[in-house]
């Protein structure tokens, strides 16, 4: 359902998009806003909370409200503040990731081309090789994103890239959570045998790859 403050956020987003809001301009004074979108001050004041949580508006104190330059978040962060919102659960985002995966694997196996299963192999020694767990997070986000790439079809990287702030904390957790239950190894070894599949180009064994690995994602869901 249509809520109020969607009147402000399309405002804003609707200027951004045709140039009339720019990068550092301060927004007009609520009442303003207020009187000019036919709303509440306490809707405007709702609406531009919203944009906070989205990083397209930054409040000054005692100085008014601001444009900030994260206008490439325009597009996914209200997927992000929906997810928060409606209380999403981790559970939640690996039924989207092993969906979308399992799904994009398909293409993956037909369209990946040789620099890109190089670029996968070197990531995946860089997965082997680190002991710093903290940044290994990225780093296997870097590595499902490879097979998304290769799938060549915009759509899905752009679902993707739509909700990468929560696939972040989605592979931070799972990937935490595999190695405590299983150890390093299954994690290291999963991911070894998505490549293999890949670089044969043998969807058979590309499928079973990467449904082994979320469901040695799944048994560590309570």
């Amino acid at each position: 359902m249509t809520k109020k403050y969607d009147i402000v956020v399309e405002y804003i987003k609707n200027g951004i998009k045709k140039g009339s809001i720019k990068y550092g301009d301060k927004l007009l004074p609520e009442r303003v806003l207020a009187e000019k979108l036919h709303i509440g001050r306490s809707t405007v004041r709702e609406g531009i909370k919203v944009l906070e949580i989205m990083g397209l508006v930054e409040s000054r104190r005692g100085g008014g409200n601001y444009i900030t330059n994260n206008f490439e978040n325009m597009l996914y962060n209200p997927i992000t503040l929906m997810f928060s919102l409606q209380n999403g659960s981790y559970s939640d985002v690996h039924e989207l990731r092993k969906m979308l995966e399992e799904s994009t694997i398909e293409l993956c196996v037909e369209r990946i081309t040789d620099e890109e299963i190089k670029v996968m192999e070197e990531v995946h020694q860089r997965l082997l090789e680190s002991t710093d767990e903290a940044q290994m997070s990225l780093v296997d986000l870097e590595f499902h994103s490879i097979i998304a790439k290769a799938s060549k079809n915009p759509l899905i990287i752009s679902i993707l890239n739509s909700v990468s702030e929560i696939l972040e904390n989605s592979v931070k957790t799972s990937r935490r959570r595999v190695i405590e239950k299983f150890g390093k190894k299954t994690i290291d070894k999963d991911h070894q045998a998505i490549v293999d599949a890949l670089k044969e180009r043998n969807l058979k064994k590309a499928k079973k790859a990467i449904r082994e690995h979320f469901d040695h994602i799944e048994k560590t869901i309570i």
